[in-house]
C-alpha cells in the first residue's frame, strides 16, 4: 500500500490525453513538472529568502544558485570525465530540473510552498494562509509521508505566535486533505492509518 498522491497527481494528464499507459504520459508530466514546479521553485526559494534575511541581492542569489545548481553539476561532470559515467551528467540534469514523473520533484515543490506559507504566516496572521498551508502539508505528506516532518515546523510557527486556535484550524484542514487517503487505505485495508504506507514509500 503506497501513499495515492501521485497516482492523484496524473489523473488530469491521463484524462487529458486518454492515455491507458503511463508511458502516454511520460513527457506531458515531465514538460509540466520541469517547466512549471521547477521554475515556480526557483521563485519560491527567492521568497523564502526575502522573507527570512530582507535582502533582495541575497534572495536573487539564493534564486540564481538554486537555477544553476543542475547545469553546474553538469558542466562540472564534463570538465572531470572521470567523474562521470556514460549518460550519468545527463540523467543527473534532467532529473534535478525535475524533468521525470517521480514523486522527488513534486515533492520538493510542495515542501517549499508549506515552508514559504508557513513564513507567510509567521508574518501575518491571517487565517486563510494557515488554511492553505493545512492544504499544501497534506498534499506534500500525501506524496511523500516523509514530509510530515514539516509538522514541527507549522507547530513552531503557530506556538511562536501563541495561535493555538491555529493549530485546532491547521490540523482540521490537514486531516480533511488526508481524507483520499484515510479513504484508501480503509477500502484496501480496513484501517484509517496503515504505518505499511509510511514504511513502503
Amino acid at each position: 500500500i503506497r501513499t495515492i498522491g501521485l497516482p492523484l497527481f496524473y489523473i488530469p494528464f491521463i484524462f487529458i490525453f486518454k492515455a491507458i499507459d503511463l508511458k502516454q504520459i511520460l513527457i506531458p508530466v515531465s514538460f509540466f513538472n520541469s517547466l512549471v514546479l521547477y521554475n515556480i521553485s526557483i521563485l519560491l526559494i527567492a521568497l523564502i529568502a526575502s522573507r527570512l534575511i530582507h535582502n533582495l541581492k541575497v534572495s536573487i542569489l539564493a534564486a540564481t544558485l538554486w537555477a544553476v545548481f543542475p547545469w553546474l553539476t553538469y558542466f562540472l561532470a564534463k570538465v572531470k570525465p572521470e567523474y562521470d559515467y556514460p549518460g550519468l551528467s545527463l540523467s543527473r540534469l534532467i532529473y534535478q530540473m525535475f524533468m521525470h514523473i517521480s514523486s522527488d520533484g513534486i515533492s520538493v515543490f510542495f515542501v517549499l510552498l508549506t515552508i514559504y506559507l508557513s513564513i507567510s504566516f509567521l508574518n501575518n496572521k491571517k487565517i486563510l494562509w494557515l488554511i492553505i498551508l493545512g492544504i499544501s502539508f497534506a498534499i506534500a505528506v500525501l506524496i511523500r509521508p516523509q514530509n510530515i516532518v514539516l509538522l514541527s515546523l507549522v507547530f513552531f510557527v503557530c506556538i511562536n505566535k501563541k495561535e493555538f486556535k491555529g493549530i485546532f484550524i491547521f490540523i482540521i484542514t490537514v486531516l480533511f486533505g488526508l481524507m483520499p487517503q484515510f479513504i484508501y487505505n480503509w477500502v484496501t485495508s480496513g484501517s484509517l492509518l496503515n504505518l505499511k504506507t509510511i514504511i513502503e514509500s
